[in-house]
């Protein structure tokens, strides 16, 4: 029981320190500083305590909105402790797989990281393009362009789901993830402009 009790003692303090390092952080990054340090300290402490850099997004918009942070304030993510019991489940699983099959699950997690790139890569276009937009606005602020802006985003990621249903025609993973990686590169190179 005592041990119990010292472990959630550690736990706390641990948690303590963690908000009160966040604070700091969300603090300095308010405050009027050079743009690359900020952006280098950011992904510091995302590195040091495991963070997502999107819940500092989050966090900063908190304490912008209120001065302060807390816990609580954490972005929801809905299917953490599911995600956590599969990707043990993954590690458990492919060192069982036969031989011939360790190449194409490589191939399959190729056509997965691409698309999740892809899709960080919409989501925070669109936060960048709001924020962009939104900065220049008074009050009171038009609750419509989040609204646009999110359909924006489902838009572009059904075009994403689009192309790879048809690339899924084809009969092999491979060819599914050079021809998405195909339709990838020719977007990268159309000029993407904000639309308000």
């Amino acid at each position: 029981m005592k041990n119990n009790e010292a472990n959630y003692i550690a736990y706390c303090a641990e948690k303590a320190k963690e908000v009160q390092d966040c604070l700091k952080l969300l603090e300095e990054i308010s405050s009027a500083f050079d743009e690359e340090a900020g952006r280098d300290r950011v992904l510091e402490y995302c590195r040091n305590n495991a963070v997502p850099e999107e819940s500092i997004w989050y966090y900063l918009a908190c304490y912008r909105e209120r001065g302060d942070f807390t816990p609580v304030d954490s972005p929801g993510l809905l299917f953490q402790t599911d995600d956590q019991l599969l990707r043990e489940k993954i590690l458990t699983l492919i060192p069982q797989l036969p031989q011939g099959a360790q190449s194409e699950v490589k191939k399959l997690l190729s056509l997965i990281s691409n698309l999740l790139d892809r899709i960080t890569y919409l989501c925070d276009r669109t936060i960048s393009s709001f924020l962009e937009t939104a900065k220049g606005m008074s009050s009171p602020f038009p609750s419509h362009l989040s609204v646009y802006s999110a359909d924006q985003l489902v838009q572009k990621i059904g075009d994403e789901f689009d192309a790879l249903c048809n690339s899924v025609m084809i009969n092999t993973i491979k060819v599914i993830d050079n021809s998405y990686e195909e339709w990838l590169q020719e977007k990268a190179l159309q000029v993407d402009l904000p639309r308000v």
